[in-house]
């Protein structure tokens, strides 16, 4: 019979029942794999918030964007140095009045962001139309948007630095 220092197994005085030895209780994970863990982490939820920009622009609410958006084009600023995405919020036939207009900027760090929005009446986002923007400022987005979702003449100016 094998001494109990070397056998995974120690036996009783007798000699005659054989119990395994104990288990060591459970070890605690190392720094190291904390460390590990906390950084696969913060990366995966920064990857999982970039992916979802690069849909998304900073700025735009998730469900009208996602589930009622509809393409409007990109524009160009008069050097050519920055484009833009228009797209407009079209529910289809369950859509009345003016639609929510967002005009986004993309950075490749940040992905989209909106730098202009607001109501454009159906003759921007129906029929094409091309929407008409101020460049006038260096920088400055500037353009003329419907007061609310009913109103036919009545405008606001709105603008941004990009």
């Amino acid at each position: 019979m094998r001494s109990s220092g070397d056998s995974p197994v120690r036996s009783d005085q007798r000699g005659s029942i054989e119990i395994p030895k104990a288990v060591p209780p459970h070890t605690k994970p190392s720094r190291r794999t904390t460390l590990i863990i906390v950084l696969s982490s913060v990366g995966a939820l920064f990857a999982a918030l970039r992916m979802f920009r690069e849909v998304v622009p900073v700025g735009a609410s998730p469900i009208p964007f996602l589930f009622a958006r509809v393409e409007g084009g990109e524009l160009r600023d008069p050097s050519g140095s920055a484009v833009f995405r228009v797209s407009f919020n079209d529910g289809g036939a369950t859509h009345s009045g003016n639609h929510w207009c967002w005009i986004s900027s993309y950075s490749a760090l940040s992905g989209w962001r909106v730098v202009l929005e607001g109501y454009v009446g159906p003759e921007h986002a129906v029929s094409g139309e091309p929407l008409k923007i101020d460049w006038s400022t260096p920088k400055v987005i500037r353009m003329k948007f419907r007061e609310s979702r009913y109103a036919d003449e009545r405008r606001l100016w709105k603008e941004s630095n990009w």
